[in-house]
This record gives structure tokens, C-alpha cells and sequence, in this order.
């Protein structure tokens, strides 16, 4: 049986892409962007989820990583 483990973030629809972007290039992982257009009822037309995917469960200390990149980004407290 194969799966995968899945992170998320909350950002806005404008810096979705290169939160994406971002993300993936720091934590080695596939990035997935879901908005309004792509994922009907998902968000809202100004917000984006940046879904990230790992083969095995992330570290304990991922979901910090994301926020660090986030910050990085102007974006804050991102809930992830």
C-alpha cells in the first residue's frame, strides 16, 4: 500500500505561486497550489492553500520550516 503525508498552508491567492515555489525548493517536496479556481469550495477568491506532499511522515520540526519560508515571504503566522 502506498500513500503519502500532506502539509498545508492558508496564503494569499497572490503569493501562492511563489510560496510554492519557495517551499519546495527549501523542503525537497512536492507542492501543490489549490484555490478557488482549482478547488471548488477550497478557499476563498483572495486565499490559496499550498499543499505540500512527503513520501514519509514529515519531521516534527517541518511545520516550523514552512512558517520560517512563510515569514520569509511577508507572510506571518501562516497556519499550517
Amino acid at each position: 500500500m502506498s500513500g503519502y503525508w500532506t502539509l498545508s498552508a492558508v496564503v494569499p491567492t497572490a503569493m501562492a505561486e511563489a510560496a510554492a515555489w519557495l517551499l519546495a525548493e527549501r523542503l525537497d517536496s512536492a507542492v501543490e497550489v489549490q484555490d478557488a479556481g482549482t478547488l471548488p469550495g477550497g478557499t476563498d477568491a483572495g486565499h490559496a492553500r499550498v499543499v505540500l506532499r512527503f513520501h514519509e511522515a514529515p519531521a516534527e520540526t517541518v511545520p516550523g520550516q514552512i512558517t520560517a519560508v512563510l515569514a520569509q515571504l511577508g507572510l506571518p503566522a501562516a497556519p499550517v
